[in-house]
């Protein structure tokens, strides 16, 4: 129990009073009594924690016991963890690594085709119209109801610049 400031006041106030005309042999006694009376103190709360932390490990484990036996006397009581499936993804075998690598390789290729096709395209227009190509795409483009979704894929899927060709033929009639 902790004492109000006042009474560790007075209290100090008392044993300086009853030290105060000692002589210095008998300070230096008292000192070292008290120091070591601290240090057995200082065991002693050492011990009594330990002891504590050794008491509640051991009522931990009783009580793990405890519950361990009661859920094998009365299985009907026990509950199931639930069942998780970790269904892991078999490891790819080579076929598979090949088939993905091949379709990657696929893919960039018909990528790269797509874009020199809309580049020859895009080139073509603009050798035979100049910078007004635009203009006259946009007017054949209308005039056929295409969008501009499907000019692009027509330029990017022709494999000669058809659709430059075509524009000339178209503007030529």
């Amino acid at each position: 129990m902790l004492l109000p400031t006042k009474a560790i006041a007075n209290e100090r106030d008392e044993i300086t009073a009853k030290w105060k005309d000692k002589p210095q042999d008998e300070l230096l006694k008292a000192k070292v009594e008290s120091d070591l009376y601290i240090r057995t103190l200082e065991r002693q709360k050492d011990e009594l924690r330990n002891d504590y932390i050794a008491q509640r490990e051991e009522l931990l484990a009783k009580a793990k016991f405890e519950d361990l036996v009661d859920r094998l006397q009365n299985p009907e009581r026990q509950v199931t963890p639930p069942i998780v499936n970790d269904t892991e993804k078999p490891p790819m075998d080579l076929k598979e690594i090949e088939a993905v690598v091949l379709n990657k390789i696929k893919e960039n290729k018909l990528a790269e085709k797509q874009s020199d096709n809309f580049t020859q395209v895009q080139n073509k227009l603009q050798e035979r119209f100049g910078n007004t190509y635009h203009g006259v795409l946009k007017e054949q483009q209308n005039t056929l109801g295409l969008t501009d979704d499907d000019v692009n894929s027509l330029a990017k899927k022709s494999q000669k610049p058809s659709l430059g060709l075509w524009i000339e033929r178209a503007t030529e009639d």
